[in-house]
């Protein structure tokens, strides 16, 4: 597990001191749900900042497909190996795509 943490790591784009937003497109639900998933150029920013001890909100929409999208996606990232201490979901009532926050605490 930890070498294939390592390796995700090299794979990522080099992170900043500050927090990320990250919005996640349509198109990543028409992707097979694989470990690449990571490199996707929208989310690799916010991925990076967990992988350095940041934290993640999944803020999205409240309406049925956006939450069953944000639970899926979290779920997702747990199984590449980022922490689930790190990881929250975050309701909102704007109608804007799922976006991928990274704060320090």
């Amino acid at each position: 597990m930890m070498i294939r943490t390592l390796y995700l790591l090299t794979l990522l784009t080099p992170c900043t001191a500050l927090a990320q937003s990250c919005v996640i497109d349509d198109g990543i639900w028409l992707q097979p749900r694989t470990g690449m998933v990571i490199r996707n150029s929208n989310i690799a920013p916010c991925v990076a900042e967990v992988f350095t001890g940041d934290k993640m909100k999944i803020i999205y929409t409240d309406t049925d497909e956006t939450s069953i999208q944000a639970n899926e996606l979290r779920q997702w990232l747990l199984a590449l190996g980022l922490p689930a201490t790190r990881i929250t979901l975050d309701k909102t009532t704007t109608t804007a795509p799922i976006r991928l926050e990274t704060y320090h605490e």
